[in-house]
């Protein structure tokens, strides 16, 4: 098809995010039965970016729960409950979870959300202790600003968040943190990258084929200052933000599932220090 003479066209084809995504989950719902209290926004804050067959499911999903419960109409509850299954593979039950293990992932989670609505207030759509499937771990869904891959804020704001929930954890728990492993490998790989791609410290770290052992050398040890720098920034914002992490940690174990909605009203009612 895309030799000369034939199609020759190459159509990208996106996923509905932002109003489109409002609209396409209006349409899904205007066939159900639902409560008049469903909040179209915060529900595609954490839907955009899926296909419309997605959104189709969860909505489809989140009836069999209402249905399941014995109530004749879709609540606000249902689909983040259908969203945690379906978009997130998370578990839908944390009751057979240890207490304290718990409080672990909220502060870990936490965390993160905290970091990044400090430095890109409004940019967490979700945050819950319900892990993923086999994992005992959390979610933490952040929304990247448009200009992500021409930012270099947005990049850095990137490897502060992901050490978050380490930062966290040391604060807390005066230890290292056991779940932090993804989270490094993506702070560890931003900042290789900058070092490598965008020659951003410098040229006598930059990767250009058969490196000699001095340029190997400085190359790990630029990675490790920087990622150092990144994670002192990261316990700061924390501990000048007490009050808002402390209140997250508190409606997390409550909640266990938090919407942008909810965390906009936490983080309204502290003062932020940024």
């Amino acid at each position: 098809m895309m030799r000369a003479g034939r199609f020759d066209k190459v159509i990208q084809m996106t996923c509905p995010g932002g109003d489109d995504a409002k609209k396409i989950i209006k349409h899904f719902l205007s066939k159900k039965r639902v409560l008049g209290d469903i909040d179209i926004d915060d529900i595609s804050s954490f839907l955009a970016g899926h296909s419309c067959a997605e959104l189709e499911m969860v909505i489809n999903e989140a009836g069999i729960y209402a249905v399941f419960d014995k109530r004749s109409k879709i609540e606000q509850r249902d689909i983040i409950k259908a969203c945690m299954r379906l978009i997130f593979d998370a578990s839908e039950s944390v009751e057979n979870i240890d207490t304290n293990i718990l409080k672990k992932i909220a502060v870990h989670e936490s965390g993160h959300a905290v970091i990044s609505e400090i430095l890109e207030p409004g940019s967490v759509n979700l945050v819950s202790i319900c892990g993923y499937s086999n994992n005992s771990g959390g979610i933490t869904s952040v929304r990247k600003p448009d200009d992500y891959n021409f930012s270099v804020p947005a990049k850095e704001n990137e490897i502060i968040r992901s050490l978050g929930g380490k930062a966290a954890t040391e604060m807390i728990y005066g230890t290292f943190d056991l779940g932090c492993d993804g989270d490094l490998h993506t702070a560890f790989d931003l900042v290789t990258t900058f070092v490598d791609d965008y020659g951003a410290y410098g040229f006598n770290a930059f990767e250009r084929g058969n490196l000699s052992q001095y340029l190997l050398e400085s190359k790990d040890r630029k990675v490790a200052e920087e990622l150092d720098r990144y994670y002192r920034k990261s316990k700061q914002i924390l501990a000048e933000n007490r009050d808002f992490f402390d209140d997250m940690v508190k409606e997390l174990l409550e909640e266990k599932t938090l919407t942008k909605k909810q965390i906009k009203s936490i983080r309204d009612s502290v003062v932020i220090r940024d």
